[in-house]
């Protein structure tokens, strides 16, 4: 380290075999713009000036040393500063022997960090910004936001730019579903715009969005999400990237035409629950609608941040239907919601109708046509005597008897 202690009496002198060189740690990263080899009196023998592409040397004997600013301790990408070179060494060769009696290092002036890359999105620093070059950070998600990256995450104030050291945090907007919201079991669309698929408007990313395009100039856009079985829906939300409801319909038994929003949206869309991959009901409750598939529709190409499909809440059934006269259930009333029951007629009595339904949000459900117990009536008139035969039966009245008192 002679070349170092501002002595200029006692040099640097290589002595093994060439190549030569000497090599400086700077001790941590620096942005070098000027390196200076002092002969022993004090002048300039060689100057190189740095740049972010190398150092070039300006005076003297430029031929036959060389220097070179050199990362030896891996660093991610930093913030480009053209009059520097980035580096933690400074090596000085000479294919000839190297006498260097002193030399200088000069390193850019560092500037403060006073933002984060803005692909990290919202994420926050510890201490917060603006802070010093050199400064280390922990970096984390603000309150309301899911880390879906690393969750030890820092970072070094290096030249200006806040540069990650160990992993990086993916903070997500991300939508909590409520405890009667429906899981779709998938998602389509019509068409697909920049590669945002259907799956983007259910994956609870307030951050992501489909986009669903015209299949033709003739047809509409649509996003059709699959439930996997027939629920009955009583409302779908379409949310936006806040997370505020944006678009909401209620469903009637008929239909989900029953539309609010806070933008004027109601009159670009249009929303229809449907049955499609499995039997319908034969019932219907009048404050929601049954269906297996939600679809909504625009003639235009749309964006869904988010879309939440909310199914009526569920409940004991506890009595049949008054017109059913007669019919009992197995198992008894009142039964919990999902249980399946089967109908039956008491003693004299035939069902003539359907023999199976479900509790489904506090109704009974059809799965058939209705019950219908209908008594049971012998067709024997006479024993030992045929049908043709009572027909031909007369009843003749007795003949008068004057003795007899009436």
């Amino acid at each position: 380290m002679v070349a170092l202690d501002l002595n200029l009496g006692t040099p640097a002198h290589t002595t093994s075999d060439g190549p030569f060189w000497w090599k400086a740690n700077l001790g941590q990263l620096h942005c070098v713009y000027q390196v200076i080899d002092y002969l022993n009196d004090g002048n300039q023998r060689r100057s190189w000036t740095c740049s972010e592409n190398g150092c070039v040397c300006n005076i003297n004997d430029c031929e036959s040393a060389s220097a070179t600013v050199i990362i030896e301790e891996a660093t991610s990408d930093l913030a480009s500063i053209s009059d520097c070179k980035y580096g933690d060494n400074v090596k000085i060769e000479n294919p000839t022997q190297l006498y260097l009696y002193e030399v200088a290092i000069t390193a850019k002036p560092a500037p403060d960090c006073t933002t984060i890359s803005s692909s990290w999105e919202n994420v926050v620093t510890e201490p917060e910004l603006p802070v010093v070059h050199g400064t280390t950070l922990t970096l984390s998600c603000p309150d309301g936001y899911t880390n879906l990256g690393e969750l030890k995450s820092t970072a070094t104030c290096l030249y200006g730019k806040v540069v990650p050291t160990e992993g990086l945090p993916n903070c997500r907007l991300i939508r909590e579903r409520v405890s009667s919201e429906i899981t779709p079991a998938s998602a389509e669309q019509s068409a697909t715009l920049d590669d945002d698929g259907a799956e983007l408007a259910i994956d609870l990313d307030l951050g992501t969005a489909n986009s669903a395009d015209l299949a033709s100039a003739s047809q509409s856009a649509w996003l059709k999400l699959t439930l996997g079985k027939v629920f009955c829906v009583e409302s779908v939300i379409i949310h936006d990237s806040s997370g505020n409801p944006l678009i909401t319909w209620t469903c009637s038994e008929e239909d989900c035409d029953i539309c609010t929003d806070t933008q004027s949206h109601c009159n670009s869309y249009s929303l229809t629950v449907s049955t499609e991959d499995t039997a319908p009901y034969l019932s219907s409750i009048s404050d929601c609608r049954f269906g297996d598939t939600v679809k909504v529709e625009s003639s235009n190409a749309f964006r869904v941040n988010e879309i939440a499909i909310i199914e009526k809440q569920g409940a004991d059934c506890t009595k049949l239907e008054q017109t059913w006269n007669k019919v009992v259930t197995e198992p008894a009333l009142p039964v919990q919601e999902d249980t399946t029951l089967k109908f039956k007629c008491p003693g004299g009595y035939t069902n003539l109708g359907g023999d199976t339904a479900t509790c489904l949000y506090g109704h009974i459900i059809l799965t058939d046509k209705p019950p219908d117990c209908k008594g049971k009536y012998s067709t024997t008139i006479c024993t030992g005597m045929s049908r043709e035969n009572t027909k031909q039966l007369k009843f003749l009245p007795k003949p008068f008897n004057p003795s007899q008192t009436l």
